[in-house]
């Protein structure tokens, strides 16, 4: 609903959420032709290696595991909104 309503430069999600999981969320967001290019962030607790292809399949552009080093989810944020990597500068 959220999405339909505002627009998004960028979206993080986890896998494990209370009405969908986050491969349906990003499916869902993904069918949306306003959201077909928008950056998708999942940054969980699930590392295993079936986890992380379902979410690629699923359309994310960045998987995260938890926990995570703060300056990694920063260089993930600021590469997929084109800023290059916030070390560089």
């Amino acid at each position: 609903e959220l999405a339909r309503s505002r627009a998004f430069d960028l979206i993080s999600t986890d896998v494990m959420m209370p009405r969908m999981d986050g491969y349906e969320l990003t499916r869902a967001l993904r069918a949306l032709p306003e959201y077909a290019d928008t950056p998708i962030v999942m940054v969980t607790s699930r590392g295993e290696r079936i986890d992380r292809v379902r979410g690629f399949d699923a359309g994310v552009d960045e998987y995260i595991t938890k926990p995570h080093d703060r300056q990694l989810l920063l260089r993930a944020v600021r590469r997929l909104l084109g800023h290059g990597d916030p070390e560089a500068t």
